[in-house]
């Protein structure tokens, strides 16, 4: 009997391995933890519900595979015939840091006499929307031909070499430096040392990183940043990019690449999922609050928008909203239509979108996260509680969802007896039957405006000082903001503040991404990155 395959795992690297072997489909998943029963329109069991493991080959899809093992092993299966880890199964091989930079050695030999490739630093996969941000990526490629373009990602469960004849363009490894352990098995800290390969301004430059992130053990978080620093200075020496773009703008390795660049003077920017759903946003300093518009808000005068450009943003506006489009998959839960049943009609109702927290990973006491994320409030939770003691006295309903992945916030049953607390439903729903949404840091605020609901803000974004929201600048004034916002709704001026600023980031700041929709909106690919305005 064949034996059906059957995944292990439903995070990052399990989507990472559906996403790059489509040829093998899984007959259902296995998780321990998640509460989901379906996913990617699949059977989801905890191993308790599988009845005879015997009929099913599995492919442990986590990083750590150590317990799991050791459970199959205890339920008579063995490894190789039974089960493997997913870096086994398909014959991956985690590439030490010095083989990575003999590679880019052999590239730079073979490339002296040429001019400075772009260098590119994203993900291949394990992204929202990935099929559509696969194409995009290497539509972006191709349009920057005869230039070449060189890939630096980390790979996890495909080889280099399959994603270079796919994208057409040299792709590199980048060693995984983040674990500990991991790095003394492949043989780091003998390739660099710290203080002659780094400068003094560098050296400081890696501290003061360190002050912007969480970290459980600051030691081995600043030793792994200085690894990451000399790998990318090394890299770039060698590779002599005319110009760098970057993804994100809250890892780790985003900063680490953008000051390499800024030390360097090379030209260089930032490359994310559009604040708008069908888009890519690309930005020569950051993101949110980070990004130039932003920090340059006269930036944003200076591109002429006539007409036709408020209509066809317009356009884009109906289109959105009529299929409420979105850059992630919602679910209808059994857990989330109970707390809808608490919400009450004759109420006025505050929705309080969470953001990313996890995924930043920024130490909220630091100066960064005061200049570019909240000057007023340190965490999610901060604002929870004020708007739990603004809506309770004040008669409101108050509806929380939490970023995916940051749903662990100690609330104690108070908490969610005060509150309607929904962790998978669409946001569109939730946008409609909310009177106000407050937010620190969304894309979700796009939305909101672009549904005409009245956004309080009380973090530091690109739409801050565009006056087309609510703006709370003490944490006071945060009931004040809300009554006001009740009263007034979204006002006239604020809807055509926010129609002109739409327009204008669909004239520089945001690319269409090639995501499948009857209509195209934003830059093409035609146009290079930090290029839309030459």
């Amino acid at each position: 009997m064949e034996k059906g395959i059957v995944y292990w795992g439903i995070g990052r690297i399990c989507k990472a391995c559906l996403e790059q072997h489509v040829d093998i489909i899984p007959e259902f998943f296995i998780d321990s933890y998640s509460d989901r029963k379906l996913f990617c329109e699949k059977q989801v069991r905890h191993p308790d519900e599988v009845e005879d493991w015997s009929a099913y080959y599995i492919i442990i899809t986590v990083r750590d595979s150590k317990g799991i093992e050791t459970e199959l092993e205890s339920r008579g299966l063995h490894k190789g015939k039974d089960f493997l880890g997913y870096r086994e199964f398909f014959s991956y091989t985690d590439l030490p840091m010095k083989e990575s930079l003999d590679l880019i050695k052999e590239y730079g030999t073979r490339h002296e006499k040429s001019s400075g490739p772009i260098m590119l630093q994203a993900p291949i996969s394990n992204v929202r929307n990935a099929k559509s941000y696969y194409s995009f990526l290497k539509e972006y490629v191709k349009n920057r031909k005869p230039a070449e373009v060189v890939l630096f990602t980390h790979l996890s469960v495909i080889s280099s070499d399959k994603i270079s004849k796919d994208f057409g363009c040299t792709v590199f490894d980048v060693p995984w430096i983040y674990e500990k352990e991991w790095r003394e098995k492949k043989g780091y800290g003998s390739q660099f040392t710290i203080t002659e390969y780094l400068s003094e301004e560098e050296i400081n430059w890696l501290y003061e990183l360190e002050d912007r992130k969480t970290s459980v053990n600051k030691e081995e978080s600043l030793r792994c940043s200085q690894e990451l620093y000399c790998y990318y200075k090394k890299a770039v020496s060698i590779i002599r990019p005319s110009k760098i773009i970057i993804w994100g703008n809250w890892h780790r390795e985003s900063y680490i690449l953008g000051h390499i660049a800024e030390v360097q003077g090379i030209r260089h920017g930032y490359l994310e999922h559009g604040w708008i759903p069908g888009t890519n946003q690309f930005d020569p300093y950051g993101i949110a609050g980070q990004g130039e518009y932003a920090v340059v808000p006269d930036v944003l005068e200076k591109i002429s928008i006539k007409e036709e450009d408020l209509s066809a943003a317009q356009r884009v506006t109906d289109y959105i909203k009529a299929r409420q489009l979105d850059t992630r998959v919602f679910y209808e839960t059994r857990a989330d239509r109970l707390e809808m049943e608490k919400l009450d009609p004759t109420k006025k109702t505050i929705f309080l979108v969470g953001m990313d927290e996890l995924g930043m990973e920024m130490n909220p006491y630091s100066r960064y996260w005061r200049q570019y994320i909240s000057s007023i409030y340190l965490s999610v939770k901060e604002v929870l509680d004020d708007l739990l003691e603004i809506c309770t006295e004040n008669k409101l309903n108050f509806i929380f969802k939490p970023h995916p992945g940051n749903t662990i916030l100690n609330l104690n049953e108070d908490d969610y007896n005060r509150m309607i607390y929904v962790k998978d439903m669409s946001i569109d729903r939730l946008i409609q039957i909310s009177d106000v949404v407050v937010s620190i840091a969304s894309a979700v605020d796009y939305k909101v405006l672009m549904y005409e609901k009245p956004l309080v803000q009380v973090g530091i974004t690109g739409l801050r000082g565009k006056k087309c929201s609510y703006e709370v600048d003490r944490r006071e004034d945060l009931g004040k903001e809300i009554s006001m916002a009740l009263r007034n709704g979204m006002t006239t001026e604020q809807k055509r503040n926010y129609d002109q600023f739409l327009a204008r980031l669909l004239k520089k700041y945001l690319w269409d991404d090639m995501s499948e929709k009857e209509i195209s909106y934003g830059l093409t690919l035609d146009t290079d990155f930090g290029e839309e305005g030459e």
